[in-house]
């Protein structure tokens, strides 16, 4: 008998998945679209594995070298380190 105990698979929803990724749903939609992105059908609904969206995802945050930008790892609100070194609450920002 086999005593590896198997991860249940997690799936994510179109919004959770836009905002694990940091981007609006209609972004999601055309990668689903371009099969740019892993995705599976669920009754008809769109439906992402969150290992295989985390996996997809991993070149991009290494890539990830713009002043500001939240890497999808960093919960909302978490202050970011710019080149300047200087610690810039971009989450918190008021709406002009």
């Amino acid at each position: 008998m086999n005593n590896d105990t198997k991860q249940p698979r997690i799936y994510l929803t179109l919004r959770e998945t836009a905002d694990l990724l940091i981007v609006k749903p209609r972004t999601v939609y055309a990668w689903v679209a371009d099969n740019r992105i892993p995705f599976e059908r669920k009754g008809g609904l769109l439906r992402f594995r969150l290992d295989l969206i985390l996996a997809w995802n991993e070149p991009a945050r290494k890539q990830t070298t713009i002043q500001n930008h939240r890497p999808p790892c960093y919960p909302k609100g978490a202050p970011v380190k710019a080149a300047t070194g200087k610690e810039h609450d971009v989450g918190l920002q008021a709406k002009r």
